[in-house]
């Protein structure tokens, strides 16, 4: 599994996630519950947390000494093999996966910090590589609405619940192609998670999109 000294990466979706990265909090009810991510097999609600009940804290601001946290999980996914692991043991260092392994070789320290995931089917967060945090339809049915009528600052307000949204759904990681017209309020957003001022998965942004004259969704205004 994932181990920080050799420099691994889990791989979910095709594409690389730094070694040993996690998701710093999540609140999830019902059926799912995540750590880096965790789908639970459970009905009553979870909350799964690991070092920052706020929101993400940059690593370089944790100290290297910092007290490891303790994981159980009652299944993991190793997605290198395909395999349901059961009864094993993740051991956090931070914002960093520090080692997993069998429950019979990981013991855990008398008065560790443990979460308690033996009842659910843990599994590393997902990646989504195509969004667009400041729209909320998902049939562009307000679309010029968005674009013309909602202020910059409304449409990063709406972002805030949308990342927030997405984590809860399990996304730890999500590439953002452009605000559609909400100028640089992406890197806001990313700087506020980042920040832990709120909570949201890992973003990479473009800020604004480039498009010809005419050739977007706008139709039938002036050019100007």
């Amino acid at each position: 599994m994932q181990h920080v000294s050799e420099r691994l990466s889990y791989n979910p979706c095709a594409f690389k996630i730094p070694a040993g990265d996690i998701m710093p909090t999540l609140t999830q009810r019902g059926v799912v519950a995540l750590l880096f991510g965790a789908s639970t097999l459970s009905t009553q609600p979870i909350i799964a947390q690991t070092a920052s009940l706020t929101g993400p804290v940059p690593v370089t601001e944790q100290p290297a000494s910092s007290p490891p946290e303790y994981v159980r999980a009652g299944k993991l996914l190793d997605v290198r093999s395909g395999k349901l692991l059961d009864n094993q043991i993740i051991v956090i260092r931070g914002q960093r996966v520090d080692r997993v392994g069998p429950a019979s070789e990981q013991p855990i320290p008398a008065g560790a910090k443990v979460v308690d995931l033996s009842q659910a089917t843990v599994l590393p967060g997902l990646i989504d590589c195509h969004t667009h945090i400041m729209l909320a339809d998902t049939d562009n049915s307000h679309y010029e609405e968005y674009l013309l009528k909602d202020s910059y600052q409304y449409r990063t307000i709406l972002a805030t619940l949308n990342v927030k949204r997405d984590l809860d759904a399990g996304f730890t990681a999500m590439r953002d192609v452009e605000t559609e017209g909400a100028m640089y309020s992406d890197v806001d957003v990313r700087n506020a998670i980042n920040q832990g001022l709120i909570p949201g998965p890992r973003l990479k942004v473009a800020t604004r999109g480039i498009s010809s004259t005419g050739g977007y969704e706008l139709e039938g205004y002036a050019p100007q």
